[in-house]
């Protein structure tokens, strides 16, 4: 994987590759499939990780019909061996999961570079990024397909493209896309539990500490999330179409909302430097002034989080954003002392 802008981190490909064989198995009870889920939704890298594991067994399949020299060919056995021990037994997953994943990774990369094994590129990943921006920073990127992503401010993408898909993952924080049209070759963007999909439109993405959002700006884009009972997730999905001109918000506490209407020219406004809001909680509005403030900003009182903000906020003057919702809200900005700004009830 080719990363911009950070460190590279190591992947946790034990549990994933695990987690890939135990959904794998046509046997998987319903009690496994909700700690799945459990998982995925615990941290918004394991997503990531997963997505990274199932590649790696495509790239796998695509390579059962190549010319390999008979070294790489005993270690492609290895790895299938390993694979199908898995999901004869899950216990001891975590060695099992982590070995076969270490063969293929040795596999792959003896494949990629030998000269005489040319790849398929009819079933292939071909391309592999990530991207990352720092607090302030906003970056436009151009995609392999020439498609534009704009990346908000400390917000990060993983970027892989095949010759017959487009997959994007948002890792945190805010991004836009101006997507190519190509029927063959769907887009699709994971927003934690959030799935969109379209081939080519316009449209904006946010992913929050307990929230998923998509606005439309042109054409329409499939959006999926598991179903929620009494903040419980379902084994089954939600789906919505939204075409141009409106939003949902997704959390794991009500799943998909309702559809509402935005504005197409006032979709991901921080762009221009603008931090546009609907009714959105305080909360939410300070997580986003933080990706622009030199000085972290906390809500002391938990109970301002819920505080419902509208309006249009310069992302430059963080400062003055404060002191527009002091003078609106009941509450105070403590900015005494060297550590964070506090937030704090109006005395």
């Amino acid at each position: 994987m080719i990363e911009q802008n950070t460190k590279k981190q190591k992947p946790a490909y034990g549990t994933a590759h695990d987690w890939y064989v135990r959904m794998s198995d046509e046997r998987i009870s319903a009690a496994d499939r909700a700690e799945f889920e459990r998982w995925l939704a615990s941290d918004p890298a394991h997503a990531a990780d997963y997505a990274n594991v199932d590649a790696l067994w495509k790239q796998l399949h695509t390579l059962q019909g190549a010319h390999l020299d008979s070294e790489v060919m005993d270690s492609l056995q290895t790895a299938r061996r390993h694979s199908t021990h898995q999901k004869r037994a899950w216990w001891p997953r975590a060695a099992w999961a982590a070995s076969a994943a270490c063969i293929l990774l040795v596999v792959l990369i003896a494949f990629f570079i030998d000269s005489n094994s040319p790849l398929p590129v009819q079933d292939s990943r071909l391309l592999a990024q990530r991207f990352t921006t720092v607090p302030a920073q906003i970056d436009e990127i151009r995609l392999e397909d020439g498609s534009l992503a704009v990346l908000g401010a400390d917000s990060a993408i993983d970027v892989s493209f095949s010759a017959d898909s487009r997959d994007v993952t948002l890792i945190h924080g805010e991004a836009f896309f101006d997507v190519i049209s190509d029927t063959r070759r769907p887009f699709r963007v994971a927003a934690g539990e959030l799935d969109i999909r379209v081939t080519g439109t316009v449209f904006g993405v946010r992913l929050g500490a307990a929230s998923a959002e998509v606005s439309v700006g042109e054409g329409s884009v499939d959006v999926s999330y598991p179903l929620m009972v009494a903040g419980v997730a379902m084994n089954q999905k939600e789906l919505r179409r939204l075409n141009a001109g409106s939003a949902v918000t997704a959390t794991p506490a009500t799943g998909l909302g309702k559809l509402r209407s935005v504005s197409p020219h006032a979709i991901a406004s921080w762009r221009q430097g603008r931090l546009a809001y609907v009714a959105a909680p305080l909360a939410e509005v300070i997580a986003d002034a933080n990706r622009y403030s030199a000085r972290h900003i906390v809500i002391v009182d938990p109970e301002l989080e819920s505080i419902e903000v509208s309006g249009s906020f310069d992302a430059v003057e963080i400062d003055a954003t404060l002191d527009t919702l002091a003078e609106i809200f009941p509450l105070q900005i403590d900015r005494s002392g060297s550590g964070p700004v506090r937030i704090i009830h109006q005395p």
